[in-house]
This record gives C-alpha cells, sequence and structure tokens, in this order.
C-alpha cells in the first residue's frame, strides 16, 4: 500500500504508467468510483472524474480540443456514467449525501447540468417529464431525458412524490431559466459544501499551477 499525493493505492502496474502526470490522472479516475470503505458514491467522486479530464488536458493540451468537446461530454461522460450505474448496482453502493425528493437524483449532478445545456436549443418548449411515456420520446435526443427515464425506472411510487424538484423543471419558462438555476444549485451544493470538497485531493505541482495562469 503507498500513498501518491493523498491518494492510498494498493496494487498499480508502474510499467503500464509512462509519467508522473499519467498517476496523477489515474488516481483521480480511481476516486471517481466511489469510496470503498465508506462503500457509498456522490457528487464529490463524479467530480474527481472532472478533474481527471481536465487534468489531463492540463498536462497535454491535446488530450481535448474544443473539436471534441461535444464528444467528451456525450460519449466520455455517457460512458463513465454507465459504467458507475454498474459499479453501484453491483456492489450496493450508497449514495453519498442524498436529498431524497428534493435533490437531482441520489448519487449524481453533473449529467442533469449537461443535459439542460443541450436542451438549450429547445428555447421555451419544455416536453413533460412526469411520465415514463413522454421522456421515451424525447430520450433519444436528449441526454436530460433519458435521465429522467432512468428516474422513473428505478424509484419507486408516484413520480411527483419522489422527485418534486425535477417536477417543478415544467413550470419553469424556458431551459435556459433551468440551466441557470442548476449551476447556482451546484455551486450551493456541490462546489461550496465543505462536506463534498474536503475530500478532493489537490495536486501541488508548479508545472500545473504555470498552466492554469
Amino acid at each position: 500500500m503507498t500513498q501518491h499525493h493523498g491518494f492510498t493505492v494498493t496494487t498499480y502496474n508502474t510499467e503500464l504508467i509512462k509519467s508522473k502526470e499519467e498517476l496523477i490522472v489515474i488516481l483521480y479516475v480511481v476516486k471517481s468510483l466511489g469510496n470503498i470503505q465508506r462503500q457509498d458514491y456522490g457528487t464529490g467522486h463524479e467530480l474527481h472524474f472532472l478533474f481527471a479530464i481536465f487534468l489531463a488536458n492540463a498536462f497535454d493540451q491535446s488530450v481535448v480540443t474544443s473539436k471534441y468537446s461535444q464528444f467528451v461530454v456525450f460519449f466520455v461522460l455517457h460512458y463513465y456514467y454507465n459504467l458507475i450505474r454498474r459499479v453501484i448496482n453491483k456492489f450496493r453502493l450508497m449514495p453519498a449525501g442524498s436529498r431524497g425528493q428534493w435533490g437531482l437524483d441520489d448519487y449524481f449532478f453533473i449529467p442533469f447540468l449537461f443535459g439542460a445545456s443541450q436542451c438549450y436549443s429547445l428555447g421555451d418548449r419544455i416536453p413533460k417529464l412526469t411520465t415514463i411515456l413522454d421522456c421515451a420520446k424525447e430520450a433519444k435526443k436528449y441526454y436530460f431525458y433519458e435521465l429522467i427515464m432512468h428516474l422513473h425506472k428505478s424509484k419507486s411510487h408516484e413520480f411527483s412524490e419522489n422527485s418534486s424538484l425535477i417536477c417543478m423543471f415544467e413550470e419553469m419558462s424556458s431551459w435556459d431559466v433551468i440551466e441557470r438555476g442548476l449551476l447556482k444549485m451546484y455551486q450551493k451544493e456541490v462546489l461550496s459544501a465543505y462536506p463534498v470538497v474536503q475530500h478532493l485531493t489537490l495536486i501541488d505541482d508548479e508545472r500545473f499551477n504555470c498552466r492554469l495562469k
């Protein structure tokens, strides 16, 4: 068992890791899979995955270019969330910091944010969210509705009872309002929440600081 930048690593093949930068990114990806001691997963873990992408691009500017930014959101992140759902189900991970009916999802936040951004082109047209049939019509085109469909399938009881916040979206005037509301909520509930960010491991690397500037 070895300590690297605040991470506890049990086993890894050093022959496959070509640089310190690759190791840092890999360790962030490992932390994005949930907490093995507490056996839970939440918004802090998915934030680690965003950090992994950000760091990979900071260390190598060719990793994520503007040309492929949509690919990262709607393929890489989509693949990641599908993987995490399998991990959650297989190991029965508990939600870390769930807000119940007044939260978006017991485990995730970021995909709803990107999904709402994709729906921006719909303007003030907000297709119904409260029935699975209505969501199925939009799910093939819009990631936000795919996420809502998953909630319909995974939640018990009436959707209006266990997803009150999402039901309120139908009453909003446009996707611009929804997107801005989600951004404010993410700032308050995740980025400004000490119980979440206290688990982030910050990298003390002069080269990385230079790239940020």
